[in-house]
């Protein structure tokens, strides 16, 4: 379209059509950058992972709005505000993702699943938990990282205990004071 208004102007030079056809063609290079825009900005809410984005999209429309105000109309404008509506509704969408992963961990907890398997789970959570699921997440870290440290001592206990030598059980506890005492 804009190469055929551009054509066509070459036609119209020295005549008073020249400005409407100049019109019409900045206005189509606006609207072609716009568009471009938005679907630049749809790629990033499809392929939205981390939440420091959002604030960048939404900068990103708000310039995209600023930029063509003088050039888009009504519909063209509620375009950017579904846009908007698109970026909530794709962060809800994975905040709801990360509250289900933690609550599938917490029942893996409970059901008695691999705890160090599930410790290693919890080191790499999705990102687009709350802010409270953030805290819920360290309280279950905690809790399985006690769980962690119960079973290690009971191996620990366990083994110590399979030592028939008195010497070396207490060669072992001079080690282990050593370890505890940070030396």
């Amino acid at each position: 379209m804009i190469q055929a208004i551009t054509e066509v102007r070459g036609l119209f030079a020295g005549q008073s059509e020249l400005e409407s056809l100049t019109t019409a063609r900045d206005r189509c290079n606006a609207l072609s950058a716009f568009f471009t825009g938005v679907a630049e900005i749809d790629g990033e809410i499809d392929h939205l992972a981390r939440r420091e984005a959002v604030p960048m999209i939404e900068a990103r429309l708000a310039g995209l709005l600023s930029e063509h105000r003088t050039s888009i109309c009504p519909s063209q404008e509620a375009i950017l505000r579904q846009r908007s509506t698109a970026l909530v509704g794709r962060v809800a969408k994975l905040e709801l993702d990360a509250s289900r992963w933690l609550h599938e961990c917490n029942c893996r907890l409970a059901s008695g699943g691999g705890v160090a398997g599930l410790f290693g789970e919890l080191q790499h959570p999705p990102p687009f938990l709350t802010e409270k699921g953030e805290t819920d997440l360290r309280g279950l870290v905690a809790v399985v990282q006690q769980k962690l440290d119960a079973d290690a001592s009971g191996q620990v206990l366990r083994l110590f205990s399979q030592i028939g030598s008195k010497d070396e059980q207490r060669r072992v506890l001079v080690e282990l004071q050593r370890i505890v005492e940070g030396n």
